[in-house]
C-alpha cells in the first residue's frame, strides 16, 4: 500500500508563518480533516492562503482555490462590520432604541431595546418563536423581520446576554434597510465585500454551486441544558445534520446570520478592516475610533444561549479566560462546525479557518485552536 497522504495542500505561505502550514497539514493527518482553507492577513498582506483536501464526502473532488463552504455563524463577521459602518456614518446611535429607526420593532416589550443591546446579544430574541417554518427562517426576509417585530423577548432586554444565533444579522440588516433604504445584501456587497474583493455571499446562487463544498455533519447539535433551553429554542426549526451537498433551502436562502458561503481568504480580508484599525487595501471603511469600539468590553458573564461565559464586545467575542488570546484588543468569533476568525489591530493581523467537516462539540474541536496557536507563534517570531 502507498504511504502517500490522502490529501494535498495548495497555495502560498510566507516563511514567517510556516507554523500555520504545519498546523493545517496536521489537521488532516491527526484531526481527521476532510477539506478546508486557511488564510492570514498581516500588515494588510495575504501572507497565508492555503487550501487542501476534498470538497466532497466521497473524496473525489479536490478542494480548489475558489471552493466555497457554508460557514454558519462566521457569516455574522461581515454583519458586525456593517453595524460598525452604520455607527461610523452616524446613521444609528448605540444607545438609541431600535424602534427609533424601525418603529414596528417597538412592540411586545421591546420598546427599550437599543442598538447596543442588539450588538451585545442582549435584545432577548435569539431565535424565532415557534411555530415558524424553516423555509421562512432560511429564506423569507420580510416574514422574518415582521415576525421579530411582533415577537416578545425571552428575557428582560439588557439584563443578560444570549447569543442571537439565528436573528442577529436580520436585526442588523433591517437597521441597514431602515436607515439607508438599501437591502442588507446590497449594502454589504456595495460597501464592504465588493471593495475588498472578498468571495462572500449569503446563499449560493446557481452560478457558483459547482464551487460549493459538501458538508460532513452527521451528528446533531448537542444541547447540554436540554430541549427547553434557550440554546435549543434559538435553534428550533434549524437543520444541522447534513452529509453531502448543502440543502437547497440553504443555497437558496437569505438568512445572513448563518448562510454565508465563502472561504478563509474572504473572511480574513474582512477581518483586515479591523486589524487595520478601519482601513484596508488603501480604503478607509471605518474611522479608527469606531473600529476600536469592537473591542470594548460590554458584558462578561454566563451567556444564556452559548451556555458558557462570553466576554462580549460590539458584535464580537473578546479575549478571555475561555478564549485566551494574547492580544488585549483582538476580536473573534466562529461558526457551528468549526470555522474560526480572529482580528487584532495591535499585531495588524487577521486569520480564518473554514472546514467542511463539521464537529458539533465546540469544546472538542482542536482544528481552529491549532491554527490560532500557530498564527500567534508566527506573529511573535516563535513559529
Amino acid at each position: 500500500m502507498s504511504d502517500a497522504p490522502s490529501f494535498e495542500i495548495h497555495g502560498v505561505c510566507d516563511e514567517r508563518f510556516a507554523a500555520v502550514r504545519v498546523a493545517f497539514e496536521q489537521n488532516f493527518i491527526d484531526r481527521g480533516e476532510l477539506g478546508a482553507s486557511v488564510a492570514v492577513v498581516h500588515d494588510d498582506e495575504l501572507v497565508v492562503d492555503l487550501w487542501g483536501g476534498w470538497a466532497d464526502v466521497a473524496r473525489s473532488r479536490p478542494w480548489e482555490r475558489d471552493t466555497l463552504v457554508m460557514v454558519s455563524s462566521t457569516s455574522k463577521i461581515p454583519a458586525s462590520v456593517v453595524a460598525l459602518m452604520l455607527i461610523d456614518r452616524e446613521l444609528v446611535e448605540l444607545d438609541e432604541p431600535v424602534a427609533t429607526y424601525w418603529p414596528e420593532f417597538g412592540a411586545a416589550g421591546k420598546e427599550s431595546v437599543t442598538v447596543r443591546h442588539v450588538l451585545c446579544h442582549e435584545a432577548g430574541i435569539p431565535g424565532f418563536e415557534q411555530p415558524f417554518a424553516a423555509e421562512l427562517i432560511y429564506g423569507d426576509w420580510e416574514a422574518c423581520v415582521e415576525h421579530l417585530a411582533r415577537q416578545a423577548p425571552w428575557w428582560e432586554p439588557g439584563s443578560q446576554s444570549g447569543y442571537h444565533s439565528m436573528t442577529f444579522a436580520h436585526l442588523v440588516g433591517e437597521l441597514v434597510r431602515r436607515t439607508t433604504g438599501r437591502t442588507y445584501d446590497d449594502f454589504l456587497h456595495g460597501e464592504l465585500i465588493g471593495p475588498l474583493g472578498a468571495d462572500f455571499r449569503i446563499g449560493a446562487p446557481p452560478t457558483v454551486r459547482d464551487r460549493v463544498a459538501d458538508l460532513d455533519s452527521p451528528e446533531p447539535r448537542v444541547y447540554p441544558a436540554g430541549p427547553e433551553s434557550f440554546a435549543a429554542r434559538a435553534d428550533s426549526g434549524v437543520v444541522s445534520t447534513v452529509v453531502g451537498p448543502p440543502p437547497q433551502v440553504w443555497m437558496a436562502g437569505t438568512n445572513p446570520s448563518a448562510l454565508g458561503f465563502t472561504n478563509a481568504r474572504a473572511i480574513a480580508r474582512v477581518g483586515a478592516v479591523l486589524a487595520g484599525s478601519g482601513a484596508s487595501q488603501g480604503r478607509r471603511f471605518l474611522s479608527a475610533e469606531t473600529a476600536a469600539l469592537a473591542a470594548e468590553e460590554q458584558r462578561y458573564e454566563y451567556d444564556l444561549v452559548m451556555e458558557a461565559p462570553v466576554r462580549w464586545g460590539l458584535g464580537f467575542g473578546l479575549a478571555s479566560a475561555e478564549v485566551p488570546l494574547p492580544f488585549p484588543r483582538s476580536v473573534h468569533w466562529g461558526g457551528y462546525g468549526g470555522s474560526t476568525f480572529v482580528a487584532d489591530p495591535d499585531s495588524r493581523t487577521s486569520w480564518s479557518y473554514t472546514p467542511n467537516r463539521f464537529i458539533s462539540d465546540r469544546a472538542g474541536d482542536e482544528r481552529g485552536v491549532a491554527i490560532g496557536g500557530a498564527a500567534i507563534k508566527s506573529i511573535f517570531g516563535l513559529g
